[in-house]
Order: C-alpha cells, then structure tokens, then sequence
C-alpha cells in the first residue's frame, strides 16, 4: 500500500524529472557550433586577436571617439583569419569592439542599440605594411589590467538557460504536458526547484564567438532582431589574466544574422551587467 506522503513525493519527484528532460531536450536540439576563446599573456601585436592593449589602426584611420569626446579604449579585436570557420562571420579583416572606461549613464542602457560610449568597428582588410600603431598609452578601460592573446577552440553548445529563447521553448513544451497549468514563468512551478534551470558551471566565465550568451541579470532581448550572438566577454582571473566588469559581469554584443551575413555591423545591441 502507497502512502499518501510516498505518492506525493513520487509526484513530485516525476515533475522534477519532466523539468530536467525537457530541459535536457532543448539544449540537445538546440545545439550549434561557435567559437570558445582562451585568454594567455603571451606577447601580442596590433595585428593579433586580443583583449586590451592597442588597437590595430590602419594607415589615415583613428580612434572611435565617444559621447563625452574622449577617445574610446580597445576592449577587443578579432583577427578574422585566426577565427575557425563559422557561418556567417567574417574570414578576414579585423572587427574591433571599444568601449568608454566610465561614461556610461541611463541613457546608455536605456538606448542599447546607440553606440555613444561603445563601438563596433570592422575593417575588411589587414594592411600589415602600414605602421598600424598609434601612438597611444596602454588603454585603461576598467575591465582589463593589461592585453590578453585570444585563442579559438571551436566548440558546440546548446541554449543557455540564460537566453530567453530557452523559457518561451520550456513553457511550450510543459503546456504541452500539463495543459491545465498556465505559468508565466519557468521558476516558481510547483514542487520543480529553481535548481533545475540553473545553467551548468561550464557555461560560466566563457568568452565566446557564436553560440548562446549567459548574463549577470537578465536577456535584454524579447524577439528575434537581434539574434546573434557576436562577441562576449566574461569575467575572467585565471592565472594572470585579470578581466572584470564591475562584479563578475558580462559584455554582450548581438547582430542579426542577415546584417552579420553582409559584414554591417552598424546595427548592434549591447549589454554589460554585473551582479
């Protein structure tokens, strides 16, 4: 004989398993290649895939210059003939990411998509015979102590919890097991833990090209304008490498595909949150 209590545990514990399948689903069908990148202090040049440091320039060119008319310092560049084979991204060129050391304010976040105190800069062509080196100080921009060398691992991931791609998929799929339930989210669900929605360790403290973003507080995005996942930079202090924004946050920076496909990185969405 099954005693009340053992049934409800038992109920309880199927809902759980239901969670954990379903979201073992989405992430198995949801899976894509992108680009993993390593940070080492081995010696860089402006030609190289770099955190910090400074920027390759080409021979007329200057630097972006912000909303309060200083200068924007090299949060990162990407030698796109170092980058593994991805659809859509660029095979050659140099795509530069620059952002303010401090002038951000609430129009900023407010307006995510107007590049003010950050900038996205895309140069089709290397010319390694110019000089290519401004003459600048190391650039300070609060996130980095120094300039890091990139390294791509190519890699494959499905969604992150963090994406909110991931909850409207969720939601869909337990409406479709307990269509008499009609939760507005994914947590709260009763007797499934928070737990279970958790983004596993590995997705952490990752640097990525491609693949699904993970943040410090929540997906700005709501629909699909901005679908991929550009560039990110995590929090990072491993070994000697020291990059950190604010506590523990993420810079993420989106494209749509269609724009990505024709190298116009004009319309971008940026977000940096810390925890």
């Amino acid at each position: 004989m099954i005693r009340g209590t053992d049934m409800e545990s038992n109920v309880n514990q199927t809902r759980r398993e239901i969670a954990l399948q379903l979201k073992a689903d989405i992430v198995r069908e949801s899976t894509v290649p992108f680009c993993k990148i390593v940070l080492t202090t081995d010696e860089c040049t402006v030609f190289d895939s770099k955190v910090g440091g400074l920027p390759y320039l080409p021979q007329g060119a200057s630097l972006p210059v912000g909303g309060s008319g200083k200068s924007l310092p090299l949060l990162a560049q990407i030698n796109c003939e170092e980058l593994p084979a991805l659809d859509d991204f660029p095979q050659k060129g140099m795509l530069q990411f620059f952002m303010s050391d401090g002038d951000f304010d609430r129009e900023d976040y407010q307006n995510p998509t107007v590049q003010r105190h950050w900038r996205v800069v895309y140069y089709s062509e290397i010319d390694r015979s110019a000089a290519a080196v401004q003459k600048m100080g190391m650039a300070e921009n609060g996130v980095t102590e120094g300039e890091y060398r990139m390294t791509f691992v190519p890699a494959a991931e499905g969604l992150t919890v963090d994406d909110f791609h991931f909850e409207r998929e969720f939601l869909r799929r337990w409406g479709e097991i307990f269509p008499d339930e009609h939760p507005k989210s994914m947590y709260g669900l009763r007797n499934v833990p928070n737990t279970v929605f958790y983004n596993d360790a590995s997705e952490y403290g990752q640097h990525k090209i491609g693949g699904y973003p993970c943040f410090a507080q929540d997906d700005p995005r709501r629909d699909d304008a901005y679908d991929t996942l550009l560039f990110q930079l995590d929090a990072d202090t491993h070994g000697d490498v020291y990059v950190m924004y604010g506590d523990s946050g993420v810079i993420n920076f989106f494209i749509h595909h269609e724009a990505l496909k024709k190298l116009d990185f004009s319309d971008i969405l940026w977000n940096a949150d810390c925890c």
